[in-house]
């Protein structure tokens, strides 16, 4: 009894490490559950950044923002472009905080959108702001030496007092904008730059008319994520003139996550856009190039900004009631030359734009799950050229608007549903195909294979597709694989190369 009695007293002391309960005459001891945590590097921005607009001042990072939280592996080693752009610190965080971290700062509109779900609007690009006082370190940009301790990272929820202060910023910005162009507009003219618009590097902010290429994911990148790219390059780019462009490498595998693009004041001519450079693009199947993952967890790429064009690259994985690529921007989007693999609501989606370009994509789902591979919904204007939808509840879907040409649905539920769009030399399964030019004789025997996980969609010798499209011009004549369509176009995202008429391509090293 002795030796129970003082069992239970070294119990009671060690009560730090674990608790325990006396049940009848036996000792239970109960273990604190164990909290995991991993080592991230912290992104954070020390500027207040304006916009033009309302909307686009909602977007751009402002002082304390948390604008990234990357693991600390070897993909990911903050590069010297972001050490110049940012504070970067090491620190200990579990999951739930850092997502805590990244999380926007929405308000309910009051509206619904088609499922009746809440339509929320981002006020600000992060609903935390963090106290770099309470860090304990010197606060400047650049790699911090120390790791931070998580107790010292304390973030208060953004007030509206500080949305006033954003705002009034905005407002100096917009006075001080006819001075910034006046002078860039100078400063051309003294330096006298070529006539053809060329690029330039990712660190030249004030060479005009230029496109500026900026890498990702590679070694020797400037940026380790598409995030980071965005955040630090988007802006005034009709001042600025400038076409800002992410070449995406997969040299450190696939990039994992959600990206959003919004911040940015664009124009036809200047713009945001997300490619895979010559070398690096997919072959018009899954596994072959530059991929986002959203990792059914999160979106793939959400677009609020206007004139963006996101090309070559396959986007996969969106989580459940989630979207692959989704707009709800005012204006013009272009997605080409994609591969959209899984979403668990939508594959790509363009909501209330006044025009959208989705052509040469692959859009599908092997379980069936998504509801539309590709919908146009309230879109004033657009082409919907030269895609394949395969394997979805509804292949094709708008309401009005678009021009819908050239395209090929197969295996879905519902292959296509045209409303007002204008429409001719598409290929179905079922009868939803109509037009004078259109076939409705499609089966996945058009398809090289259609094996669950292993699927290529390219056209099969002896396709329906083949021969029977419409010449849509230059602009839209590069299919999938980057192969030039010629003759008589065939339908869909592929066009079918024959042995007879193939010429290797030549690589050049």
């Amino acid at each position: 009894m002795r030796k129970l009695f003082f069992g239970l007293i070294c119990l009671l002391l060690c009560s730090n490490a674990f608790s325990a309960e006396l049940v009848a005459d036996k000792v239970i001891v109960l273990e604190k559950p164990i909290i995991e945590t991993q080592d991230y590097w912290v992104y954070v921005n020390l500027e207040d950044k304006s916009g033009v607009t309302a909307e686009d001042d909602a977007g751009r990072s402002k002082y304390g923002d948390v604008v990234a939280v990357l693991p600390v592996t070897s993909q990911y080693i903050p590069s010297a472009t972001e050490k110049k752009e940012w504070m970067i610190y090491k620190t200990s965080l579990t999951d739930a905080k850092r997502q805590e971290m990244l999380e926007p700062m929405t308000e309910d509109t009051g509206e619904v959108d088609e499922y009746s779900k809440p339509i929320l609007k981002t006020i600000a690009y992060r609903k935390n702001k963090l106290d770099t006082s309470k860090l304990g370190v010197t606060v400047k940009k650049g790699l911090v030496a120390e790791t931070i301790d998580t107790v010292k990272i304390e973030y208060d929820v953004k007030t509206v007092a500080d949305l006033s202060k954003y705002e009034i910023k905005r407002h100096i910005y917009l006075a001080k904008r006819p001075f910034i162009k006046a002078y860039k507009q100078f400063s051309n003219y003294l330096v006298k730059p070529a006539y053809a618009f060329s690029t330039t590097t990712c660190s030249d902010n004030d060479t005009e008319d230029r496109e500026q290429i900026c890498t990702i994911n590679k070694t020797g990148e400037d940026y380790n994520t598409i995030s980071l790219w965005e955040s630090a390059k988007d802006g005034d780019l009709v001042t600025d003139k400038q076409i800002r462009t992410a070449e995406i490498y997969d040299d450190d595998g696939d990039l994992v996550g959600e990206l959003t693009i919004a911040g940015s004041t664009t124009s036809a001519d200047y713009y945001m856009k997300v490619t895979a450079p010559v070398g690096e693009r997919h072959d018009g199947t899954l596994g072959s190039g530059v991929t986002i993952d959203a990792n059914s967890t999160t979106n793939g790429i959400i677009v609020d900004d206007n004139y963006v064009v996101i090309e070559w690259l396959i986007v996969e994985n969106a989580a459940y009631n989630k979207y692959c690529i989704y707009s709800g921007g005012d204006t013009s989007l272009t997605v080409r030359n994609c591969i959209i693999y899984q979403g668990s609501n939508k594959g790509l989606l363009a909501v209330s734009n006044t025009s959208v370009y989705f052509y040469n994509n692959i859009v599908y789902d092997n379980n069936a799950s998504v509801d539309q591979c590709i919908q146009v919904y309230n879109v004033s204007t657009g082409n919907i050229y030269n895609n394949t939808m395969y394997n979805c509840k509804k292949g094709y879907s708008g309401n009005k608007g678009a021009n819908v040409k050239n395209n090929i649905a197969i295996g879905n539920t519902t292959d296509f549903e045209f409303g007002t769009a204008t429409h001719d030399y598409n290929v179905s399964e079922d009868a939803t195909a109509d037009g004078a030019n259109s076939l409705t004789t499609g089966s996945d025997s058009d398809f090289v294979s259609v094996t669950g996980g292993s699927e290529d969609l390219h056209l099969a010798l002896g396709a329906v597709a083949i021969d029977e499209g419409d010449d849509l011009g230059s602009t839209y004549e590069t299919d999938i694989d980057g192969d030039t369509r010629s003759g008589t176009w065939d339908i869909g995202a592929d066009e079918y190369i024959s042995l007879s008429t193939f010429t290797p391509k030549v690589m050049i090293f």
